[in-house]
């Protein structure tokens, strides 16, 4: 893997892992923060699709531990080659609350337009953030 061009995002967030689990690990959560649009059973080999900006990505789920990481690959569907690896771990926190740590690395050697990313996961994280408020508020 190319751990040289990884990106990393960390945040801490109300709500404890199990709430947070229906953002991170449901088709109707993607849609609230990750992708525009969601299409995948978010289970160890599922396979789907989603719309992220326009992009159309093919997903397949590698590893759940439920409340705690999810870690899916996904690419561009006319791309393969820009597959690359995403784990999103969840951590309660003592006081309350619960730290999202997310990591995207490439799979395959490309160019990854890493500053591109980064400023998508910024977004990403801002709108879990968002998610979570929003559902604290209701």
């Amino acid at each position: 893997m190319n751990d040289d061009v990884c990106v990393e995002r960390e945040i801490e967030l109300e709500g404890s892992a199990a709430e947070l689990w229906e953002l991170v690990a449901t088709a109707d959560g993607w849609r609230q923060w990750l992708v525009d649009d969601a299409a995948i059973e978010i289970e160890v080999g599922g396979v789907g699709e989603v719309v992220d900006d326009t992009v159309h990505r093919h997903v397949r789920v590698v590893q759940v531990e439920p409340e705690r990481s999810l870690t899916f690959h996904w690419w561009e569907h006319d791309d393969p080659s820009s597959v690359s690896e995403v784990v999103i771990g969840l951590v309660g926190l003592p006081g309350g609350g619960c730290r999202v740590h997310i990591v995207e690395r490439p799979l395959q050697p490309l160019a990854f337009a890493r500053s591109t990313q980064q400023s998508m996961w910024e977004v990403r994280a801002c709108l879990l953030a968002l998610s979570v408020h929003a559902r604290a508020r209701v």
